[in-house]
């Protein structure tokens, strides 16, 4: 998608992100962007268009706390097996989370 059509600032975070199905307690594959209202993904195992997740962000730095966020998959695309982009749309998150969210945005430097 072309940056002039993104509502919100995406970037490379600057800590390592673990997403965590709840439901599962499986992670769900790598970040690779996030957006105060979603998230990019190389998702391991197959998701479809549609399908929603409670999830647990776990963060490897002591200056973030984990959030737990609602997402929805928006779209995917297959490259290989191993290798799926996966966009995700949040669609519940706390206030207190989605703040933790923004101050992580805010200290990434790289915009994508």
């Amino acid at each position: 998608m072309s940056k002039e059509y993104r509502k919100n600032k995406r970037v490379k975070p600057v800590v390592e992100i673990l997403l965590i199905n709840t439901l599962t307690e499986k992670g769900m594959g790598e970040v690779l962007n996030v957006s105060r209202d979603g998230v990019l993904l190389n998702c391991k195992n197959g998701i479809e268009p549609g399908e929603m997740f409670q999830t647990l962000w776990k963060f490897d730095s002591k200056d973030y706390h984990d959030i737990v966020v609602g997402l929805e998959c928006m779209w995917t695309e297959s490259h290989r097996k191993d290798f799926n982009f996966c966009g995700l749309h949040v669609i519940d998150i706390s206030d207190e989370d989605q703040a933790q969210l923004e101050k992580l945005i805010h200290l990434s430097p790289h915009e994508v």
